[in-house]
């Protein structure tokens, strides 16, 4: 049997302690893996108006290329991302692309 009705006031403050520890150790994991952030050399490949079209949309927001795919990679891993919303769209977009597909092959 349960130590705890669900429902009563002990139980509610251990589940919040619960929690409140859980939410420490996660963002202690994220300050240690925002610790190894760094420039890293990926070679992309895409075509010259793709890659003008890029740029143009990077200066249209002031931001730079860089910080467009950093930011759409931290959605799609789920690491320092923009929000829940972004996170959603930029896993569905890559499940709705071919690459998604090849896990089955």
């Amino acid at each position: 049997m349960w130590k705890y009705d669900v429902n009563s006031p002990e139980w509610q403050e251990e589940w919040q302690e619960y929690l409140r520890k859980i939410h420490e150790l996660e963002r202690e994991e994220d300050r240690l893996d925002l610790g190894t952030k760094k420039k890293r050399r990926i070679t992309v490949t895409m075509t010259d108006k793709q890659l003008s079209m890029l740029q143009e949309r990077a200066k249209d927001c002031n931001v730079s290329v860089d910080d467009i795919l950093s930011n759409y990679i931290a959605d799609l891993t789920c690491t320092h991302s923009n929000g829940s919303d972004e996170r959603d769209r930029a896993s569905s977009y890559f499940e709705r692309t071919w690459l998604a597909h090849n896990r089955y092959l």
